[in-house]
């Protein structure tokens, strides 16, 4: 038979067989990784970094402001200026250039209009990067207080229920009780998600649930 087709049988009466599983050795996650992470900060932490988020919009904002100046040079002519310039006689605006810098200025004009666009790109890319950390932030600062506010509003419905419950009440307290918590876990789902897409603002998106289960309690 040829070799390369060669087919070889083997008997054994014990086989063992290692397999390394070094790969699937569990890996602890360094602490400091998610340290800075908004979840993992205390409310004093968060009020700190959202006071710095909002200082640094505000420098952006400026700065985007002084970029856009450098780049319209009209904008910078004192008033006093404008009051004394003569208007144009003439209709035609090309009249205004000469011939010889038709195309320089043409070309300078474009120049200036494509950097502006790709400052404004960049600023709104950035803005809105810091506008979503900053609601991610305040989302969190607001959930501190909210679920512990919830927490006692849960207690304060869940105590004349067991009392009920006690008097020998089971199936009406039961269910009773699982709507109220649906009803609190669906608000609270729903208001973190709208404040994520940013349809509702954190204040109002995070207090939603315990707002809605006080005014039943």
């Amino acid at each position: 038979t040829d070799s390369a087709t060669e087919f070889t049988r083997i008997h054994f009466k014990s086989f063992k067989k290692l397999f390394d599983l070094s790969v699937l050795r569990k890996q602890n996650t360094n602490d400091s990784l998610f340290k800075n992470n908004f979840k993992m900060l205390s409310s004093r932490q968060l009020s700190h970094n959202i006071d710095s988020i909002r200082h640094l919009r505000d420098t952006m904002d400026r700065r985007l402001a002084s970029n856009v100046t450098y780049f319209l040079h009209y904008t910078q002519v004192p008033e006093r200026i404008w009051k004394k310039a003569k208007p144009a006689t003439t209709g035609n605006k090309d009249q205004l250039i000469p011939d010889s810098l038709v195309t320089l200025v043409k070309d300078r004009a474009l120049s200036a209009v494509n950097e502006l666009r790709n400052i404004v790109q960049y600023h709104q890319t950035d803005l809105d990067s810091k506008t979503k950390d900053l609601r991610l932030h305040e989302m969190e600062w607001h959930r501190k207080f909210a679920l512990s506010l919830s927490c006692l509003i849960l207690f304060f419905i869940g105590a004349p229920l067991g009392s009920i419950i006690r008097k020998g009440g089971l199936g009406m307290p039961l269910v009773t009780a699982i709507i109220f918590f649906l009803i609190f876990h669906l608000l609270n789902m729903f208001g973190e998600k709208f404040v994520k897409e940013a349809v509702l603002v954190p204040s109002i998106g995070m207090w939603s649930s315990a707002t809605c289960e006080r005014r039943r309690s």
